[in-house]
């Protein structure tokens, strides 16, 4: 990045901004890509552009302008399952439940194998439980599983598994076995599977302990995708 910044006094400024923002995304340094693609906005129209910027916005949670630009791409491209994914999670993050799932909703009918937007959509559903204070929906149960195997190979889908079940009227034993195992398996700490509220009341019973003794103090979680980036 520091050679393109030398050379932006070059006669193609717009196209030095596009690829310095760029090459910044992939370096997770998004404030300075939002600034280069903000500059590249002004001299030309570019939904490519666009959809960089509004993931910029969203990984600097600015949630509400992220949601403007998704919704006026959406306009011109209406059967974009990754569109609709991504304003559903804008949407989301400000705890506007029933939009959110209506745009996850959308993006499963247009591609049934989108993993992301299943998990998604569960964790819409789970959150809205929770703030309404009801249990769990089993149509979140049900989103998790319907996702495909795959989402299940990350430690916080996994996790947030965990604690869909134990807020059930009925826990599935064998299933929260299941999925602490892989929540262990794949980063989560013994420090936050025991601070974690939603599981404290289950999760202390002796049929979990051996689990839970397995689990690194400070381990890494790894973590799903959540929106697609532009590329």
């Amino acid at each position: 990045t520091e050679l393109l910044t030398g050379l932006l006094d070059e006669s193609d400024e717009t196209e030095l901004h596009l690829m310095r923002g760029n090459a910044l995304l992939k370096q997770n340094r998004f404030q300075g890509a939002l600034d280069d693609y903000l500059e590249v906005r002004r001299h030309r129209p570019d939904e490519s552009v666009d959809s960089r910027i509004a993931y910029c916005h969203m990984k600097l949670n600015h949630y509400d302008v992220a949601a403007d630009i998704y919704q006026d791409l959406l306009s011109n491209h209406p059967e974009s399952a990754t569109l609709h994914n991504n304003l559903g999670y804008a949407y989301l993050q400000d705890s506007l439940f029933e939009p959110a799932i209506t745009h996850f909703s959308k993006a499963i009918e247009l591609n049934d194998h989108f993993g992301t937007a299943w998990l998604n959509r569960a964790d819409a559903r789970f959150q809205q439980a929770l703030a309404l204070r009801q249990p769990t929906p089993p149509e979140a149960i049900e989103d998790m599983k319907k996702g495909g195997p795959h989402m299940m190979q990350t430690g916080e889908s996994a996790l947030f598994f965990c604690r869909a079940l134990c807020s059930r009227p009925i826990i599935d034993v064998d299933e929260l076995r299941k999925s602490l195992h892989l929540a262990v398996t794949n980063g989560v700490s013994k420090r936050l599977l025991l601070s974690d509220t939603a599981l404290q009341s289950e999760i202390l019973k002796d049929k979990y302990r051996d689990l839970i003794e397995r689990a690194g103090q400070d381990a890494r979680m790894t973590r799903s995708v959540r929106i697609v980036p532009p590329w």
